[in-house]
């Protein structure tokens, strides 16, 4: 019995002691120190029913934005861009909630997510759950 414990523990103790240097990768303190966040553009995206508003939204490499979602529909909708969001650095990667690949906004809900994009391209955005009916947009980085 004693044997077959070790190898967990040993296990547990490398998976502790690897989680203090990786759990703070992305601080606001270590993306920009000295970045003005008070003075993010802002970047106002609404959900209603099916649709991004507006549904093309572009972005500039080192620029820090918030970027302000507000649901005006009558449905749960997402903000889901999982490339995008590899494409960025957050201040806020809470936001993000437990798998890192969307914003869920809840009926009459806001939620803002703060960011510098720091690689060039274009990204789709779906809502996840309503993609079948259009709830599509484009996400430029330049």
């Amino acid at each position: 019995m004693r044997t077959a414990v070790r190898p967990r523990l040993e296990l547990a103790a490398l998976v502790l002691a690897a989680g203090p240097c990786c759990a703070d990768a992305q601080t606001p303190e270590r993306i920009a120190p000295d970045v003005d966040w008070a003075n993010a553009e802002i970047v106002a995206v609404t959900m209603v029913n099916y649709e991004f508003v507006p549904d093309r939204l572009s972005f500039r490499r080192g620029v820090p934005y918030r970027l302000h979602l507000e649901n005006h529909g009558s449905e749960i909708h997402d903000f889901s861009a999982p490339e995008f969001f590899k494409a960025i650095e957050l201040r806020n990667p809470e936001v993000l909630g437990p798998y890192a690949t969307r914003i869920v906004v809840r009926l009459n809900e806001a939620k803002d997510m703060d960011f510098i994009a720091t690689r060039a391209g274009s990204y789709e955005l779906t809502c996840a759950d309503h993609d079948w009916a259009g709830m599509t947009a484009r996400i430029t980085v330049e």
